[in-house]
C-alpha cells in the first residue's frame, strides 16, 4: 500500500470513503474499523443526516462506553482493497486516531507485513478477492 506513514508509534494508511480521502490508524487491537468525527463532517454527516442510522454502544480501552451511529458507505478503499456498502461507526470525536481507524474487521483473514522503518505495508488478498490495480 503506497502512502503509508508513521506518527510516533502508530502506522497510518491512506483511505478513501465515498470519494473523500483521509488517513487511518492501522490498529491490530481494534475489533472494528471506524470513521472519526472530522472525516464524518467532510463526508457531510451530522446528527440530522444520521438520525435513522442504528445506534451502537462501543467500548474501547478502559471501562467507559460510548454511543455512536452506524452509517453505510457506498465505497471504502484502503490501498488496492475496495469494499461496497460498508457499515462503519461514525465516532462523536476524533479520539486521537486521525480520520479513521482500520481494525480487525478489515485485517481478519488477510496476511499483513508492516515495516515501521521503511513505512511499508503489504497486504494479501482474501480467498476469492481480486484487488484493484492502479
Amino acid at each position: 500500500i503506497a502512502g503509508v506513514s508513521a506518527m510516533r508509534d502508530r502506522l497510518m494508511v491512506p483511505l478513501t470513503v465515498d470519494g473523500t480521502t483521509g488517513i487511518a490508524l492501522l490498529d491490530t487491537g481494534a475489533q472494528i474499523s471506524a470513521i472519526g468525527a472530522s472525516m464524518g463532517r467532510r463526508l457531510g454527516l451530522d446528527a440530522a443526516t444520521m438520525t435513522h442510522d442504528p445506534i451502537l454502544v462501543m467500548r474501547g480501552v478502559g471501562s467507559g462506553t460510548m454511543e455512536t451511529r452506524i452509517h453505510h458507505f457506498r465505497l471504502v478503499r484502503v490501498g488496492p482493497i475496495a469494499a461496497q456498502n460498508v457499515p462503519l461507526p461514525v465516532m462523536p470525536g476524533n479520539l486521537g486516531f486521525g480520520d479513521a481507524l482500520v481494525g480487525q474487521d478489515f485485517l481478519f483473514d488477510r496476511r499483513i507485513w508492516l515495516s515501521f522503518p521503511t513505512r511499508r505495508l503489504f497486504i494479501s488478498e482474501r480467498p476469492g478477492e481480486r484487488l484493484a490495480r492502479r
